[in-house]
C-alpha cells in the first residue's frame, strides 16, 4: 500500500522567497531594501541545563560600538513554553513568551515586552502564527504601554498575513498577502503580496513575484491631512541551485525590481551567485545596473570559528563605499 502523500504547510508571509533574497542581499523583513552589515563578533554558548546565550558586539559604519546579549532557556515540557531574554547597549530590554501546539494544534503564540529604557516607553507585541495543510496565517498587534495599560495610541498597529499552498510531486506553489494596518490613525500602512513557484527536484528552480506598496500621511496642510501611496515596487526573482557550475554547490538568482513611485531610473536589474573556493570557504558575488558590486567571503576555520568579509563597491569610480568583518564563535 503506498505510504500517504504528506500535507504541504506553506512558509509564513516573511518567510516565502528567502533563498534568492539572501543570495541578492536582501532583507524581506525590510521591504527589500538591501543589506547593511557592520563589523561583528558573534559568541554562542550552550550550557548543560540546556540555556543557550548569544553575545554580539558591532561597530556600525560610523564608528558606534553597540552589543546585544540574548539568553533562551530551555522549553518547559508540560506547559509547551519558551522564554527568550535580550538586551543590549542601547538600553532595550526584550522578554518573550512563545507556547506552541498547546492550546491548538498548529497554533504557536508569542506575547512580547519590550522596553527602551532610554526614552522611557514600552511595548507589547502578541503575535498568533497558525499553520495547517496548505495553510499558514499570522496575526501580530503591537500596543504601546502606557501607565502599565496598552492602548491603541501613537504607533499601534496590526500586522495580518495569510498565505495559501499546495504541492504534487516535485512542484510547489504558494500564494500570501500581508497587510499592515496602523490602529491609531485608522489607516492601511502597507500592502504586500508575493507569488512563488518551487521546482523541487534535484536541480530544480525558483520563480517569485512580488508587490509591496507602503503609505504616509501627509501631513502638509495641518487641517487637511491624507493618506498617499509612499512607495511601491513590483518585481521578479528566478533561482537556482547548481551541483556543479563554476564551483561547487553553487547557486546563482536574479532580481528584476521596477519603482512604481519613481519617474525615471525605476527599473534595476540585478544578478547573484555564490559557490564554494574550498571545502569551508564561500564566495558571493552580486552586481546590478546601477554599477555596485557587493563581495562576501566566508571562511568556517573550524566547526566552533567562522569568518565573513564583504566589501560594497562603486562601479562608477571604482571605490569602496563599505565594508565589514564578521567573526562567530561558538561552544
Amino acid at each position: 500500500m503506498a505510504a500517504k502523500q504528506k500535507d504541504f504547510i506553506p512558509q509564513p508571509f516573511e518567510a516565502i522567497g528567502t533563498e534568492p533574497a539572501a543570495l541578492l542581499f536582501v532583507d524581506l523583513k525590510k521591504d527589500w531594501i538591501a543589506v547593511v552589515n557592520a563589523d561583528a563578533v558573534k559568541y554562542e554558548l550552550k550550557a548543560a541545563s540546556g540555556v543557550k546565550n548569544n553575545l554580539k558586539i558591532e561597530r556600525a559604519a560610523d564608528g558606534k560600538v553597540s552589543g546585544q546579549f540574548e539568553s533562551r532557556l530551555p522549553p518547559v515540557t508540560n506547559a509547551a513554553l519558551e522564554t527568550t531574554i535580550t538586551a543590549d547597549t542601547k538600553r532595550k530590554v526584550k522578554v518573550a513568551v512563545a507556547q506552541s501546539n498547546k492550546l491548538v494544534n498548529g497554533l504557536k503564540t508569542t506575547a512580547t515586552l519590550e522596553a527602551e529604557l532610554e526614552k522611557k516607553t514600552q511595548v507589547l507585541k502578541v503575535a498568533f502564527d497558525y499553520k495547517r495543510a496548505n495553510v499558514a496565517t499570522n496575526v501580530s498587534v503591537h500596543l504601546p504601554i502606557d501607565g502599565y495599560v496598552p492602548t491603541v495610541s501613537g504607533n499601534a498597529s496590526t500586522k495580518n498575513s495569510v498565505v495559501f499552498g499546495a504541492a504534487k510531486d516535485n512542484h510547489e506553489v504558494s500564494l500570501g498577502t500581508e497587510v499592515d494596518y496602523l490602529l491609531a490613525k485608522s489607516y492601511i500602512k502597507a500592502v504586500n503580496v508575493a507569488f512563488v513557484y518551487k521546482n523541487t527536484a534535484p536541480g530544480g528552480w525558483q520563480l517569485s513575484a512580488y508587490s509591496r506598496q507602503t503609505n504616509a500621511e501627509d501631513t502638509t496642510d495641518p487641517a487637511k491631512a491624507v493618506i498617499k501611496k509612499d512607495k511601491h515596487n513590483c518585481g521578479l526573482f528566478v533561482y537556482q541551485r547548481f551541483a556543479k557550475l563554476i564551483g561547487n554547490n553553487a547557486e546563482v538568482a536574479a532580481q528584476l525590481d521596477y519603482n512604481l513611485t519613481k519617474k525615471s531610473d525605476n527599473t534595476v536589474l540585478s544578478v547573484a551567485t555564490a559557490f564554494d573556493v574550498a571545502a569551508d570557504a564561500r564566495l558571493q558575488l552580486k552586481v546590478n545596473t546601477l554599477n555596485q558590486v557587493n563581495v562576501v567571503f566566508a571562511n568556517k576555520v573550524n566547526d566552533a570559528t567562522t569568518i565573513r568579509a564583504g566589501l560594497d563597491i562603486s562601479g562608477d569610480n571604482a571605490s569602496v563605499t563599505k565594508g565589514f568583518l564578521e567573526l562567530s564563535l561558538s561552544s
